[in-house]
């Protein structure tokens, strides 16, 4: 579970970018792309702050609580400058960045924690299972977080 809630890092400890532009989204689409290019130049158009804590934090949707409702309304064009990176942007470099920026410039205050919440289990009815066998060959799966889909064709 991932809270909007307490204490930031340690001032040494943040890696921040030099310049940076944050901008109210014009765009009548819903394009929403983030990239970086070498010389520390990070570029993250139609973006929502909870996108933004999501990516930066590793964590899903529904793991971040007590955000307000705007932070996944609002949209925002962000052009930042990380001045020490002279090379190659990757990505490692830039979400702490991101972090740092939601601390800055939107007041992010988080900390993790554990909570326990409901989930579903999938069980066999007592009339046994009602699932029939496919006829096709070629087996297909995938499997993400919260998600199983398979079958065959």
């Amino acid at each position: 579970m991932f809270l909007l809630f307490a204490g930031s890092l340690v001032a040494q400890d943040r890696p921040v970018f030099d310049v940076i532009s944050i901008k109210p989204y014009e765009g009548s689409n819903d394009l929403v792309y983030a990239r970086t290019s070498p010389g520390g130049l990070a570029v993250m158009e139609g973006q929502t702050v909870l996108s933004l804590i999501t990516a930066s934090y590793g964590v899903r949707r529904y793991q971040v609580t007590g955000a307000p409702d705007w932070t996944d309304q609002d949209r925002f064009n962000i052009s930042a400058r990380a001045e020490s990176i002279t090379g190659p942007f990757p990505v490692e470099l830039l979400w702490p960045r991101v972090r740092t920026m939601l601390e800055d410039r939107f007041a992010l205050k988080a900390r993790r924690e554990t909570r326990e919440m409901p989930i579903y289990a999938l069980v066999v009815d007592k009339g046994g299972a009602k699932l029939k066998r496919s006829a096709g060959t070629d087996t297909r799966y995938r499997v993400s977080r919260g998600m199983i889909a398979a079958g065959k064709s």
